[in-house]
């Protein structure tokens, strides 16, 4: 829980303090869009921390029991559900052709038949594996290494779409199920390597020309890129966007969204359902500008600027109180959660509340929960014929 706490933090901050030198094409940050986007992360973190002074002083009150044997049996089936992913990311979605240049990431994904199973595949399924036997590795000790090849080939998974931040994603999930017995020096190193990571994956399919460059984007984009579309909400709708609500159809997904609504996803119309979207046609030139309305292009929108388009700069507080809410509601079913729910949990807290910034829209993506009950059963699946016992703590 430590490492998914320290990472909403971490996306809380970054993107504020990009505020203090950015550059971008969003337009003008004031001194009044610094203090409500500080009153919005001092709430935030309030009431999370409240929660977890609360729920922390309390133990677990089940706990279970498993076997070296048992953990190798589960290591090797989560072995071969892996291999036949990659396989069939390989092979039926064919993402090898981003790895050769042929085809960018963001005309990759748009042009996918099956992305939903793709996204399941590349990240979801790997993330929650990986999470699964990290967290079983915290109770019997045993298999150390098969777990560090367990790592290397669902991080492998997230490298191959081509995203530099995806194997590191999953990497963080395999990490969240080892933080009851990771040392903050773990932290450290695992940071390092993290960061080295995503500069090779960036080098490699960003095309820079050394190293200093790479490092400093990616620093960069976890600061001033990160509040880029966050600051064009700001400029563009101050008092809350007209039909803002229509973001919410976003939580159906795109393709059931232009079904209710009738506008085709690939249209000037879709926009005011994808924010992200929506600002980065507002704000950047016309090149880039036609890409988002293909859906290649996009900007990310902190939870802060989700607010502010929903509710406006006067009332903005009312949302950030009901997503702190439910992130420490969160917090509480985490703790007291079975093994399958806790894991399935952990994913849910990077890709959507953590990574995905805790908005709305993505925290209540009806895709989302069906990756999530999906995953659910092909964890309990790979139990199948081996027990867990769990019992009660004293």
């Amino acid at each position: 829980m430590k490492i998914l706490i320290g990472l909403l933090y971490i996306y809380l901050l970054f993107p504020y303090i990009g505020l203090f030198f950015y550059h971008g094409f969003g337009g003008k940050v004031t001194n009044e869009m610094k203090i409500l986007y500080f009153i919005h992360i001092f709430i935030e973190i309030s009431i999370v921390s409240l929660f977890l002074a609360v729920l922390f002083k309390t133990k677990e009150k089940m706990n279970f029991i498993v076997t070296c044997k048992k953990y190798k049996r589960i290591l090797f089936k989560s072995f071969l559900i892996l291999i036949g992913v990659l396989f069939v990311n390989l092979f039926v979605f064919k993402n090898y052709h981003i790895l050769l240049g042929d085809i960018g990431r963001g005309e990759f994904r748009t042009t996918l038949h099956f992305g939903f199973i793709y996204n399941f595949f590349s990240y979801y399924l790997p993330g929650g594996i990986l999470a699964l036997n990290s967290y079983l590795y915290t109770k019997v000790r045993c298999a150390k290494y098969r777990l560090f090849l367990l790592f290397v080939l669902a991080m492998l998974l997230g490298f191959l779409t081509g995203f530099k931040s995806t194997a590191v994603f999953i990497a963080l999930m395999g990490l969240a199920g080892l933080s009851p017995i990771l040392k903050f020096k773990n932290l450290i190193i695992f940071a390092g390597i993290f960061i080295v990571l995503m500069a090779i994956s960036a080098y490699k399919f960003m095309h820079f020309t050394n190293f200093w460059d790479t490092f400093n984007y990616l620093l960069r984009r976890a600061t001033a890129i990160a509040v880029d579309g966050t600051v064009g909400v700001y400029n563009y709708f101050p008092n809350g966007g007209e039909n803002s609500y229509m973001i919410l159809l976003y939580n159906l997904g795109n393709k059931l969204a232009s079904l209710i609504t009738g506008y085709p996803k690939n249209s000037i119309e879709f926009l005011q359902i994808d924010l992200g979207r929506h600002i980065g046609y507002l704000t950047y030139p016309s090149e880039v500008a036609k890409e988002a309305i293909t859906g290649a292009f996009n900007l990310t929108i902190t939870n802060f600027g989700e607010a502010i388009y929903l509710l406006g700069k006067k009332f903005f507080w009312v949302y950030t109180l009901i997503v702190s809410i439910y992130i420490g509601v969160m917090i509480y079913l985490y703790k007291y959660a079975d093994l399958f729910l806790k894991i399935v949990l952990i994913v849910y807290f990077i890709t959507a509340l953590d990574v995905g910034g805790g908005r709305i829209t993505n925290i209540f993506a009806f895709t989302t929960f069906i990756y999530l009950l999906t995953l659910y059963f092909i964890l309990k699946l790979i139990f199948y014929r081996v027990k867990v016992y769990e019992y009660e703590k004293n």
